[in-house]
């Protein structure tokens, strides 16, 4: 269960991350690994606006798919444009500044015959820290992922550093079945630096899952958009 991760991302600007507690991260059982999108023709789907700054991440196969407006978080502080299949409903408040999706949750996919793909895991936090001398850019990352329950030994995959303020991350999770993880995962993790804070967000899906996600997750991840106080 990911309950302790909540607590350590509200205190996470006070407390050193060797005094978070153990890490943990719950995947969605399946009996088979969702198909691989390659297949099939593509739905009629409107593609998201461009963002100010493109993505040097790999686009997917799959169009774009989010809410037409933004939905408000941490008292309207964070504007966030939700992927499809994502509410408000259940996507939602547990405590101030830290949002999380209350189940796995199957969003879009552009081919005709296959269900949507599911969204593991997607949370959102606010910390009142912020590159510096003192702290890298690299080390909040690190200090985040693990308290979203994320272990040291993900591997990192890709990497859209652009924009200083708005980078993104993409890892992959091996499946560990003797710590209750029967899959493997993919995530996208997106950081922006605004008015004195890292504002974060995270997206977990299958790897099969991934080339019909990713310009969804993308496009929702810059759509953030920081309301100054």
């Amino acid at each position: 269960m990911r309950a302790h991760a909540i607590v350590a991302l509200v205190g996470l600007a006070l407390v050193p991350t060797a005094c978070l507690p153990p890490a943990t991260i719950r995947f969605v059982e399946q009996s088979t690994p969702p198909p691989v999108f390659t297949e099939g023709s593509v739905a009629k789907t409107a593609e998201a606006p461009k963002s100010e700054w493109s993505s040097a991440i790999r686009p997917g196969e799959c169009p774009a798919e989010i809410g037409d407006s933004p939905a408000p978080y941490f008292g309207g502080r964070v504007l966030l444009r939700l992927p499809g299949g994502v509410t408000e409903d259940n996507f939602v408040e547990f405590m101030p500044s830290f949002a999380r999706s209350t189940e796995a949750i199957e969003s879009i996919n552009c081919q005709e015959d296959l269900p949507g793909a599911t969204i593991y895991y997607m949370a959102l936090t606010s910390v009142a820290e912020h590159p510096g001398p003192g702290k890298s850019l690299e080390d909040i990352r690190d200090e985040l992922l693990a308290a979203f329950g994320y272990p040291p030994g993900i591997e990192l995959v890709e990497l859209d550093l652009q924009a200083v303020d708005r980078p993104m991350w993409v890892y992959e999770v091996p499946g560990d079945p003797s710590a209750g993880k029967p899959e493997p995962a993919k995530i996208l993790l997106a950081m922006q630096v605004a008015h004195g804070q890292t504002h974060v967000i995270v997206y977990e899906v299958h790897p099969n899952a991934w080339s019909a996600m990713v310009d969804t997750l993308v496009a929702s991840a810059q759509s953030m958009t920081i309301v100054p106080p």
